[in-house]
Order: structure tokens, then C-alpha cells, then sequence
């Protein structure tokens, strides 16, 4: 079950951005959206907490399911701005992630840079190698891959001016559908929301595991509760 729950914590993707190369709008109901909006904007120091909660639903045959929760803290802290890219090609922002879930803490430095392509991530733990985190245009049915150790995902631009709620307010977002795959056999997805000035809002994750006739399903919320301006 552990191995499930440090899966589940790998799907809380934190999507705040990097500044803008190129502005490509793009409009759609009552909202114009460009890729340098994701952005967030606070000044340096800056630190967006958020809150983890991940359970657990195991089913037996003839048997009630079997529910465990647990709770987790994360944030993004940014360091800086218009810095360059690891590899040398983009401005934009440079960051760092802190997870804390399922007894594994992750610490993990990232540059976000958005082009006329769209936002480029480098993680440190992924070697720095770029992929995007979200591609342009900015419109429901933009899609892209991107693969790294073993693991690929897919992802998909959903719905545009989504309203979704969490402690820190209320937002019109942009809704990201994420399919993972990999040797594991979790059949992992990633739903995620990400709005104009801020970045991410909300992320939902499932992993399912069916051994025989038992199934494990494990759900990760991931939800802004606070920012601390600088």
C-alpha cells in the first residue's frame, strides 16, 4: 500500500509558470488566455502552499472497503525571475517545490519558461530535461507527449474558463487531463486547473491497482489554500 501512496504523491503536478517569450491569445467565452497569464504574480519570495489529501479505498471480495486517508503539505517558493533556462534557451522563472505526503519528502528546483510553443518545465530531479507543461495554442483539444525514465504521459487541454473552488477563492481555470503510463501496473490519470495570475489551483489524481480480485484505487487532492506575498 505504500508503494501505491508514494505513486499517488508523484501525480501532484505544481503547475506555476515562467514568463512570457511570446503572448499567443487566444480568446474563448468571456476570458482571453495567453500563455504568460499562468504566471504567478508575486514578486520574489513569493511562497503558494498547498494542501495534499490522499486516500485509499481497497476492495475484498464480500468484504466492506476498506478506506485510509492521510494529509500532506506542499509549496512553491519562487527564487527568481527573468532568469535563463538550464539549457540556455528561455527566460522565464526559477522555483522550488517541497512535497511532504505518505511519509516521502521531495525537494525539487524548477525553471518555467513560457515560448511561442508554450511552457516549458525543467525539473532537477528529471536532469533538467525540458517538456512541456502546457503547449499551444491555448484551446479545448491541444494535446502533447513527453516521456522521461520509463514513464509517458498525455495530456490534453479539456475546457477552457472552467470555474472551480478552493480555499483560496474561486477561479475561471483551464482544465488539463493527464493519462500516465509506465512498467508499473497502477493505471494512473491526473486531472488539473490552472488560472489567469496565479497558475495551479487544483490537481486531482487517481491511481488503480487490481491484483486477482482486489482493487485498490488511491485519489490525491491537491488544492491552494494560501499565498504569501512578498
Amino acid at each position: 500500500m505504500s508503494k501505491l501512496l508514494m505513486l499517488c504523491c508523484t501525480l501532484a503536478v505544481f503547475v506555476i509558470m515562467g514568463c512570457s517569450e511570446d503572448e499567443n491569445p487566444v480568446h474563448s467565452g468571456s476570458t482571453t488566455f495567453a500563455i504568460s497569464d499562468f504566471v504567478p504574480d508575486g514578486a520574489v519570495g513569493t511562497i503558494y502552499d498547498m494542501k495534499m489529501t490522499i486516500t485509499t479505498t481497497t476492495t475484498f471480495p464480500g468484504l466492506p472497503k476498506q478506506e485510509q486517508t492521510i494529509e500532506g503539505v506542499a509549496s512553491f517558493t519562487i527564487l527568481e525571475r527573468d532568469v535563463m533556462s538550464p539549457d540556455g534557451k528561455h527566460k522565464g522563472i526559477k522555483g522550488l517545490n517541497y512535497t511532504d505526503a505518505a511519509n516521502q519528502v521531495v525537494i525539487d528546483t524548477i525553471y518555467y519558461a513560457a515560448t511561442s510553443e508554450g511552457v516549458w518545465v525543467y525539473q532537477e530531479q528529471r536532469g533538467y530535461t525540458p517538456t512541456f507543461l502546457v503547449k499551444a495554442p491555448i484551446k479545448v483539444g491541444t494535446e502533447w507527449a513527453s516521456e522521461f525514465a520509463g514513464v509517458t504521459s498525455n495530456t490534453k487541454i479539456t475546457s477552457i474558463n472552467e470555474q472551480v473552488k478552493v480555499p483560496t477563492g474561486s477561479y475561471s481555470a483551464i482544465k488539463l487531463n493527464t493519462a500516465i503510463s509506465s512498467s508499473n501496473p497502477a493505471a494512473m490519470s491526473q486531472t488539473t486547473w490552472i488560472t489567469k495570475g496565479i497558475g495551479f489551483v487544483k490537481s486531482i489524481g487517481e491511481a488503480k491497482v487490481e491484483s486477482g480480485s482486489v482493487t485498490a484505487v488511491t485519489t490525491t487532492t491537491t488544492e491552494l489554500i494560501k499565498i504569501t506575498k512578498k
